[in-house]
């Protein structure tokens, strides 16, 4: 692919030179900005948004002596879109602060004289002979071309892909006695040129401008540097006992003078300079913060958190509940035995007590204590933790019968120890949960297995079953209505007939062995009484049971006459039913 192309390049808005000759940059800088370039922070610029078509340089006003060396540090963003465009230059020119051009001169395309650091994102085969990959190369008055000629100075070098979203290190080194021009990146040195730029580039004149370009075409890209402003710094020791001294050297890296290192401590105190030390006397943890100030005002901050007092600890037991005869494993974080020494107590349920897990056996609940002593600061910390020991519950489960008819509304009696919370489940799919020893309800209508959880703070748990028959209960009574063959169980329920009497009003008593009884014709009866008397009211028969009979005698055994007399009877049936009945009948021979 081949990028756009407009020839026309932005008009520059202000050409503002500013001679300052012996120095590589003065320590109170201004830029010039042209084109699409704007200022995003105190040190940052924008040279192009990521819209197509855009151009945008930024230049330092103030001349920059090439007799002199220079290092000079940014950062550097390329964008997001792997597939963007154009990227961006480091140049030195000395027409002025605001030229610029579009395209895939990346903004310092014909610009005449110049020495520019080209990160070209975008391939173009024609007619700048490109590598397909993202790549840096040094040119010489604008011409991007690596054809070889005098313009081809260095490269192109291929990197890695840098539209990655990320911020960049570029580092620029420029020594005249030996006239090298180097180029690092993300601290990688990927670029070198040897050549006396002052006299082969910019004709003897050893005063140039430098600063940043871009461009965009018909692809687009983000493209922003900042001057490198990164406040750094690092303690003698992160930690400390109180009344110690931490000494704190700065390695803060800045693309001009620093010319401010202001420090808090966190505890309310603050110094100033390079390389300061402070005196912790508080325990806590300090949050140490150094403020960077350059030549343009700039800041940038960087924190430390400074713990001060006992090393960092945290205890744990696994587990921290236990029952009667288990263990639990203690650990005390941050394990550094190289660093650390360890005292354990009680010592009398502890496998050890100089290491950072010990293994503790407790038979009821204790704390345990362990003190770190760094050997180093000497600083000694304590910490502890309570390992629960709960007794193991025993449940039981009391029943009056195993065995019951259907459907049984059934007692459980709860005879648990040790438990604090009981758990049901009766198999019918009815469940309780219950906090006390209260007698459970319900109703048993299948064969069925009955469990009982017993818990002691949900950390110990005992299980017990019952197991509940169902019989086949019924009327077990063939004499009763609703008898039930099948039943092997009599249930009560038997249900019987009320009793019917029939009275016959005459019987023949000799001897024959027809009608020589008088008895009652009685069906569904428990017990009869029977009474006969004659007509002066004598007894002459009297008895009770199942069927009594007369047989005409009287009751001292001799022939009663011939006669009329007089029958009265009490019948009782299954279910205490009474039927009384009297009557009239004939004895005849």
């Amino acid at each position: 692919m081949l990028h756009y192309y407009r020839n026309s390049a932005f008009l520059p808005s202000i050409i503002f030179v500013l001679f300052f000759i012996g120095m590589p940059f003065l320590s109170i800088s201004q830029f010039q900005m042209n084109g699409s370039a704007s200022q995003t922070s105190c040190n940052c610029y924008q040279l192009t948004p990521d819209i197509t078509w855009q151009a945008g340089s930024v230049w330092n006003v103030n001349l920059i002596d090439l007799n002199q060396p220079f290092d000079f540090n940014f950062e550097m963003f390329l964008g997001c879109d792997d597939g963007g465009a154009d990227g961006m230059v480091f140049a030195l020119q000395s027409v002025g602060v605001g030229v610029g051009t579009n395209g895939n001169g990346m903004g310092l395309g014909g610009v005449s004289p110049s020495f520019g650091v080209f990160f070209d994102t975008f391939q173009n085969v024609t007619p700048d002979n490109d590598p397909f990959a993202d790549h840096v190369s040094i040119n010489s008055n604008g011409n991007v071309n690596h054809d070889g000629g005098p313009n081809d100075l260095a490269g192109p070098v291929v990197l890695p892909n840098i539209e990655d979203c990320n911020w960049h290190d570029l580092q620029v080194v420029w020594d005249p006695a030996t006239t090298t021009f180097q180029v690092y990146m993300d601290g990688a040195l990927y670029i070198t040129y040897v050549g006396d730029i002052i006299n082969t580039i910019f004709g003897g004149n050893p005063n140039v401008y430098w600063g940043f370009t871009s461009a965009t075409g018909g692809l687009d890209n983000h493209h922003n540097f900042c001057t490198k402003l990164e406040a750094d710094f690092i303690p003698s020791s992160p930690i400390g006992c109180p009344g110690d001294v931490i000494s704190f050297a700065d390695t803060s890296e800045s693309f001009g003078v620093i010319t401010n290192w202001d420090w808090d401590f966190g505890d309310g105190n603050t110094a100033t300079g390079a390389n300061v030390s402070h005196t912790f006397n508080n325990l806590g943890t300090f949050d140490v913060t150094l403020t960077i100030t350059d030549g343009l005002g700039c800041t940038d901050s960087y924190v430390v958190p400074v713990t001060i007092g006992t090393p960092p600890m945290s205890v744990s037991a696994t587990p921290q509940d236990l029952c009667v005869g288990e263990s639990a494993q203690l650990l005390v974080q941050p394990g550094v035995p190289s660093t650390y020494t360890y005292s354990w107590s009680p010592a009398g349920t502890l496998n050890q007590t100089t290491i950072t897990d010990p293994v503790a056996s407790p038979s009821s609940s204790t704390t345990y204590y362990v003190s770190i002593t760094d050997v180093n600061s000497g600083c000694t910390g304590t910490d502890s933790i309570e390992v629960n020991v709960y007794e193991i519950p025993e449940a039981s489960i009391f029943l009056t019968a195993n065995f019951v008819c259907a459907p049984f509304d059934m007692n459980f009696e709860n005879n648990s120890t040790n438990a604090t919370t009981f758990y049901w489940d009766f198999g019918n799919g009815s469940t309780a949960t219950v906090n006390d020893l209260s007698t459970q309800v319900s109703v048993m209508d299948q064969n069925t297995v009955v469990t009982l959880i017993a818990s002691n703070n949900d950390v110990c748990f005992d299980t017990t079953q019952a197991e509940i028959f169902i019989l086949d209960c019924g009327c077990t009574d063939p004499l009763a209505v609703n008898y039930n063959p099948s039943a092997t169980t009599d249930d009560g329920t038997c249900q019987y007939p009320i009793p019917t009497v029939v009275a016959p009003n005459v019987f023949t008593p000799n001897g024959d062995q027809s009608n020589d009884f008088y008895e009652l014709d009685v069906m569904h009866a428990e017990s009869v009484n029977l009474i006969i008397v004659n007509r002066w009211g004598n007894v002459m028969y009297e008895a009770t049971g199942t069927n009594p009979k007369w047989d005409g005698t009287d009751l001292s055994g001799a022939e009663a006459n011939e006669g009329t007399y007089f029958y009265k009877y009490l019948v009782t049936g299954s279910e205490g039913d009474i039927i009384e009945g009297h009557g009239f009948l004939e004895l005849m021979r």
